[in-house]
């Protein structure tokens, strides 16, 4: 069971902050090679993170490829959704669940001396973003940051249909 919640675990601190971080939905994350290589250094870091924290449990997490292997086949399957950090970041009175996800890797890096540049960085990056404000001119139903809109974007909309 502990090994099912720490890829559960893992999984989410690199889809979750990167998607909230780049404002993308999960699929976008394979799709673009810079957010693809991004998904792969963050990658590098927890599974080292883990390997250092559970040196002789949940060793399928301890290798980064095979790691990565797990959060790109999440990515593809999950491609047309907008990660939980995605929408509480871009939704006016939301706060993320950044310090939940990402607190116990960025205690366990620094317990054991892990370097986690990359996850420092977008903990960092999402905790002290400012919070979205409201726009006045929009109502809810075509404001790009509301979680029940299908599409974020008119561009993104046209693009779906012809798919």
């Amino acid at each position: 069971m502990q090994c099912v919640l720490l890829r559960k675990l893992a999984v989410n601190a690199v889809i979750n902050p990167l998607t909230a971080v780049y404002r993308v939905r999960n699929g976008a994350l394979v799709a673009t090679p810079s957010l693809a290589a991004e998904m792969a250094a963050l990658t590098r870091e927890i599974a080292a993170i883990v390997r250092a924290q559970f040196p002789t449990a949940c060793l399928n997490l301890h290798d980064p490829d095979q790691l990565l292997a797990t959060v790109t086949h999440v990515c593809h399957l999950t491609a047309r959704n907008w990660s939980s950090m995605y929408v509480d970041a871009t939704t006016l009175g939301h706060t993320t669940e950044i310090s939940y996800i990402a607190g116990p890797l960025l205690a366990w890096a620094r317990q054991h001396g892990v370097p986690h540049p990359h996850l420092a960085a977008l903990a960092d990056e999402i905790l002290n973003a400012a919070p979205p404000r409201a726009a006045p001119t929009r109502s809810r139903a075509t404001n790009p940051a509301s979680p029940t809109r299908r599409a974020p974007h008119a561009a993104a909309a046209a693009t779906e249909r012809k798919e």
